[in-house]
């Protein structure tokens, strides 16, 4: 009897020491797994934070590129001289017009330029530091001749021989409206206006043209030849007025040109540039006068856009020698290419009509990282790129990209 029961009380030692070990074993098997899972977890967003400023940079030159490759004015007579923008002279909005010098187009900014001030590491143009471009972009391939042009740009009232939609009168205003962009100016009012739009005629010479009335009374009845004529021919179109100081008042840098029997060309403009981290595009030139006017944001997380001037002669402006480290930018005001306009005199060899590609440079951040090491702190920080100097450290990953563009349609004389 003695023997049973001391044999009960050994198992059951047993038993508890066994129950202990295999606690004891799965807190161990738990604490092993939970060490894991969150080494893999810090693992996986440290990858998520490397990789996401590559995908961001990759996203932004896709983008960047389909515009820049494809830029052109459509003016195949003189290889598209306004492709690209860096220069404008805009309208005084009193009738008159002024040849007073805007830029659409700028490097590295500081805050000083004309009409700009900074905040921080922000200007009202952008980001301190980065570059804005503008850009001519197709809408279509047609052009549209002009019935009874009067010899002048700024005329008070055209006919576009433009009857694509015909014979419904509505979907054909309806789709010139589309094709020139048109938009309620004021914003919420019933008065619409066209795009800063393109007239280019048989020499090449060209001016840049902004419908300020649809005329859609005149319209309604835009399939057939106008009654009597009105002095603008017999042929059906889309009869428009444009209103000087009531249209953006662009002009070509050396002022209005004489035109030649020209038509429209459904060209308009885009410009790009990084301002409050962000990646953003305005559906027209960059104005100075009204810098955030039309610009949405593409993506976030962009810290730098660089531009470097690539001529015909194979000198290249506005980056840093690698082998001297000495900047290599243009000495025009405003350090980018000047714009001779087609009534003002002949380019220099540094004129934009000169520039057959772009190296665009893109720089992107991932959000900031936690607690870093000095040492790793030290290795985080906005790369150089082109003739901007690298930034200082910080705690977010960064990746630069960059890429070479040629400008195919002037490049091949479309």
């Amino acid at each position: 009897m003695w023997r049973r029961c001391s044999s009960s009380r050994r198992e059951r030692g047993f038993t508890l020491i066994e129950a202990t070990i295999s606690m004891t074993l799965l807190l161990v098997v738990l604490l092993i797994s939970m060490t894991f899972l969150i080494s893999m977890r810090t693992f996986s967003q440290r990858q998520e934070l490397f990789t996401a400023p590559r995908q961001t940079a990759r996203r932004a030159m896709d983008y960047l590129s389909y515009y820049i490759r494809g830029a052109t004015d459509m003016n195949w007579k003189a290889s598209s001289p306004n492709a690209i923008v860096t220069h404008f002279a805009k309208g005084n909005g009193g009738g008159g017009w002024t040849t007073t010098d805007y830029q659409a187009s700028f490097n590295n900014l500081t805050g000083t330029e004309a009409g700009n001030s900074v905040s921080g590491s922000v200007t009202a143009f952008g980001d301190v530091g980065t570059d804005i471009i503008s850009l001519a972009k197709p809408d279509s391939g047609m052009s549209v001749d002009i019935a009874g042009w009067p010899g002048f740009q700024h005329a008070a009232n055209l006919i576009f021989n433009f009857t694509e939609g015909c014979p419904d009168s509505a979907k054909n205003l309806a789709l010139f409206k589309q094709l020139t962009g048109a938009h309620p100016d004021p914003p919420g009012s019933s008065q619409d206006v066209s795009n800063v739009l393109m007239l280019m005629d048989s020499s090449g010479a060209w001016a840049y043209y902004q419908i300020t009335n649809y005329d859609e009374g005149a319209n309604a009845n835009c399939c057939s030849p106008p009654a009597g004529g009105g002095g603008y021919g017999t042929m059906p179109g889309i009869r428009v007025q444009q209103v000087v100081g009531k249209s953006d008042g662009i002009n070509p840098p050396a002022g209005h040109p004489d035109l030649t029997n020209p038509h429209l060309v459904f060209v308009t403009y885009t410009a790009f540039r990084v301002k409050n981290g962000q990646l953003q595009q305005k559906e027209g030139l960059f104005d100075p006068t009204n810098p955030d006017d039309g610009f949405v944001t593409l993506l976030d997380n962009v810290e730098d856009l660089q531009i470097a001037w690539i001529f015909d002669d194979g000198n290249i402006y506005n980056y840093t020698n690698p082998d001297t480290g000495v900047s290599v930018v243009l000495n025009t005001p405003g350090q980018v290419p000047t714009q001779a306009g087609p009534l003002g005199g002949t380019p220099t060899a540094t004129d934009v009509t000169h520039v057959v590609a772009l190296r665009v440079s893109v720089v992107a951040r991932s959000n900031p990282l936690g607690a870093t090491t000095k040492v790793t702190k030290n290795l985080l920080f906005r790369p150089a790129s082109e003739d901007r100097a690298a930034g200082a450290p910080d705690r977010s990953y960064h990746y630069r990209l960059t890429s070479t563009l040629l400008i195919r349609n002037r490049a091949l004389g479309f």
